[in-house]
């Protein structure tokens, strides 16, 4: 049985009920050094560059989804713009990159 097999009467009697049922999520406690916490975070952020990196080179050539504006050419301005502030987040947790590190020599 598929959600396309139930009745409006059905569901009304025994779906809708159930999805709007308040459930307690269950909750864990951890710990974590902050070099664990660090670590994720630059995982993330790493994870996010490379989704813009990719989204920037579709959008640029017109194609892909819009990410902040319908208009391609605005698209990308604002990729390019998030891209850079999650490059200078990234780079206080992962420490500056080669090119920055020259600046402070």
């Amino acid at each position: 049985m598929s959600l396309n097999d139930v009745t409006p009467e059905e569901w009304d009697r025994v779906c809708k009920p159930m999805m709007m049922e308040k459930k307690e999520m269950s909750k864990v406690k951890i710990e974590m050094e902050d070099e664990q916490v660090d670590a994720i975070i630059i995982g993330e952020l790493q994870n996010q560059i490379n989704w813009f990196e990719w989204d920037l080179e579709q959008r640029s050539k017109g194609e892909g989804l819009a990410f902040f504006d319908n208009d391609p050419e605005k698209d990308v301005e604002y990729i390019e713009e998030y891209l850079r502030a999650f490059e200078m987040v990234l780079s206080y947790y992962d420490g500056p990159s080669p090119e920055q590190a020259q600046d402070y020599e």
